[in-house]
Order: structure tokens, then C-alpha cells, then sequence
């Protein structure tokens, strides 16, 4: 089974705890039991949304970029507004 990730989750693998819930999420897809999918969009958003304070998990970011299909976005990109992205930080720090 395949699904899209949202940019929270894909921030949250970015910036998030290392003991993060989407951990699971990329276990399971390396595993074989789940299929991810990143829409070209969502993973601009969540880079959009990374701030010179944070630390970066480049190895989780990796792992993500391994075993997702990264697909078209059907819309031309348009900056993320301010309010977005503190929306998506909370969401994907709230996990943490």
C-alpha cells in the first residue's frame, strides 16, 4: 500500500527527535510493507520551512529520499506562506 507523505512528515524527518514517529513510517517502507510517494511540492514546501537554527537528521533525509517515489506536483510551485510554515513546524516538532 502507497501513500503521499505530507510536508509535516517530511519536515519531521528532516528536523525531528531521532526517536521521531515517522520512524515507523520508514521502517515500515524499507521493509517493503509500505510504499511512500513525495509530491515534488510538498518536499519544496518542507525545505522551505527549515531554519539556520535547526539540526538537520541528513542520514533520516536520505533514508526518506531512498525508499519514496518522488512524483510530479500537478501545480506550479507558489512560495509557502509564513503562516504555512509555522503550521508544518509545529505539526512536525510536535511529534518530536
Amino acid at each position: 500500500m502507497a501513500g503521499y507523505l505530507n510536508v509535516d512528515l517530511i519536515l519531521a524527518a528532516v528536523i525531528g527527535a531521532e526517536r521521531d514517529p515517522v520512524e515507523h513510517l520508514l521502517s515500515a517502507a524499507e521493509g517493503g510493507e509500505q510504499g511512500l510517494m513525495i509530491l515534488e511540492i510538498a518536499l519544496y514546501y518542507a525545505f522551505c520551512c527549515v531554519q539556520s537554527h535547526d539540526r538537520l537528521n541528513l542520514p533520516r533525509l536520505c533514508r526518506l529520499l531512498s525508499c519514496a517515489r518522488i512524483v510530479p506536483s500537478p501545480r506550479p510551485f507558489q512560495p509557502p506562506t509564513l503562516e504555512e510554515i509555522a503550521n508544518w513546524r509545529q505539526a512536525a516538532l510536535e511529534g518530536s
